[in-house]
């Protein structure tokens, strides 16, 4: 029996988002969550001027929605139990990711 159409799309965003979370999920609690706080690293290497000017970036906007909404996307899939539910929980999970911010919007489980 052929796969539907559909189910290649969200196995496509379960497989980029577990990479991009395996990958670069790291690296940005090592950065943000050990060696800021040990003070590793200067302040003035993380002024928020300097912080400012490196995220109004439209890359690294793009890259921080990337890694958002598809870290997202995996864990959505990848925590719902039926198949049905993990295009709603998906499909919840983006809007969440909009600029970084999550809104109150509630999802069926």
């Amino acid at each position: 029996m052929a796969a539907p159409k559909s189910e290649f799309f969200w196995w496509f965003l379960f497989s980029a988002g577990g990479m991009m979370t395996a990958i670069f999920l790291p690296g940005h609690v090592l950065f943000q969550g050990i060696l800021l706080p040990m003070g590793r690293i200067p302040a003035a290497q993380t002024s928020y001027e300097r912080m400012h000017a490196l995220l109004s970036h439209p890359i690294a906007k793009l890259y921080l929605f990337a890694l958002i909404s598809l870290s997202l996307s995996a864990t959505a899939f990848a925590s719902s139990s039926e198949r049905g539910t993990a295009v709603v929980t998906s499909a919840c999970a983006m809007p969440r990711t909009r600029y970084g911010r999550f809104s109150s919007l509630r999802c069926p489980r």
